[in-house]
């Protein structure tokens, strides 16, 4: 599936949130992200606002940058009700979607925008499997700094503890650049930088208490073809 609708500025609205326990290694940091110039956005806002999701099987493709579950040579495995991803892909980097139904929705959060959703071993059937399954992005170009918006559960008086997000890095050769972890509450912003081999891809898992939904993915480079 080919969706051409992307925004070319991306807005200052979100402030960069706090990360709780945010860690990284091999290059890769977590960046101010008023301070990066990443003038490609992926919004989702021209996929139907359905307020229970969209299912969507097959990889979604934008100019620079292509969404699935996993790349290839990526183990998975499930962890809870959570998808669990290893972190040897396969050279070159390739993108893979998941099985069908345990793929990728876009869904209407409220009034307020369309959100993506990776999903887990329960699948797209079922709620509960909605933001629980891996998300991973695969780059047209090298990057040196990407962005999104992550959507975390809120915690309240006697709820479980929050979760994690983990987010992998790979180089164009399925070198794995980094990693980073974060925990949180609600929306938040945030953006990473290397100064090294550039990002090609990043795969994202949860173990979020209801899963998470990514948005606003930002980036500066778009392989162009002549």
């Amino acid at each position: 599936m080919v969706i051409t609708g992307f925004k070319a500025k991306i807005g200052s609205a979100l402030a960069l949130c706090a990360f709780a326990g945010a860690a990284g290694a091999g290059g890769i940091t977590v960046a101010d992200c008023d301070a990066l110039n990443l003038p490609i956005q992926i919004d989702f806002e021209d996929f139907p606002r359905v307020v229970n999701g969209t299912n969507y099987d097959d990889l979604l493709r934008f100019p620079g940058a292509s969404i699935g579950e996993r790349f290839a040579g990526q183990a998975l495995a499930e962890f809870r009700t959570f998808d669990l991803l290893d972190l040897n892909a396969s050279a070159p980097l390739r993108l893979l979607a998941g099985a069908p139904g345990h793929n990728l929705s876009v869904e209407a959060r409220g009034q307020r925008q369309n959100t993506l959703y990776g999903l887990g071993p329960m699948g797209f059937e079922h709620k509960s499997g909605s933001g629980e399954g891996a998300i991973s992005i695969l780059f047209t170009a090298d990057q040196q700094a990407i962005g999104a918006s992550f959507e975390l559960e809120m915690v309240y008086a006697g709820s479980p503890p929050p979760g994690s997000v983990r987010i992998a890095f790979f180089g164009r050769d399925a070198t794995l650049l980094g990693e980073v972890s974060f925990s949180g509450q609600g929306r938040t912003r945030a953006c990473f930088q290397t100064e090294g081999a550039g990002i090609a891809g990043v795969s994202i898992t949860n173990t979020d208490i209801q899963g998470i939904s990514i948005d606003d993915i930002a980036f500066s480079h778009v392989l162009v073809l002549g």
